[in-house]
């Protein structure tokens, strides 16, 4: 059952302070809308999972979500913390296999997804998981990724 939720994607979260977040998460509670801020990025407000738990602990509203994806260059126990410590605030997820610069088949990191699957079990809510970063770009891949992660989904 899928909860379908105004979802604004602010790119601009990246660039503002936890007081322009309080305000756009007051002003989208006005009107119904949720924001998310993407991942933890590079140099950037929440470039760091702890920094993305004290962001949405600071602005304090139920509509500023997160959503997640694994940081190619960080090591899967980083990011098996990572997925951890924001699943109470995480609202989708980014799914790619991608190392340092090289991009991958999904199929090639069906050990790490699973885990982070078994982790996203653990929610009390649904999470859309978001394909993208296709390592040729093609579509035949993409849709070799998207066989390969209702392989993962599958018990």
């Amino acid at each position: 059952q899928y909860q379908y939720a105004r979802t604004v994607y602010q790119g601009i979260v990246s660039s503002v302070n936890t007081i322009s977040c309080q305000t756009l998460s007051k002003v989208g509670f006005e009107y119904a809308y949720n924001f998310a801020k993407m991942n933890f990025g590079l140099r950037g407000l929440t470039d760091h999972y702890e920094s993305a738990r004290r962001l949405v602990d600071e602005v304090a509203h139920d509509n500023l979500r997160l959503y997640w994806q694994p940081n190619q260059f960080k090591d899967e126990a980083y990011n098996l913390a990572a997925l951890r410590a924001v699943l109470p605030y995480l609202s989708h997820v980014h799914v790619f296999a991608w190392e340092e610069a090289e991009k991958f088949p999904l199929a090639q990191h069906e050990r790490i997804w699973r885990k982070y699957i078994d982790i996203l079990r653990g929610s009390p809510n649904d999470h859309a998981m978001l394909m993208e970063f296709v390592c040729d770009g093609s579509q035949r891949q993409f849709r070799e990724d998207a066989a390969a992660l209702l392989r993962f989904l599958e018990k």
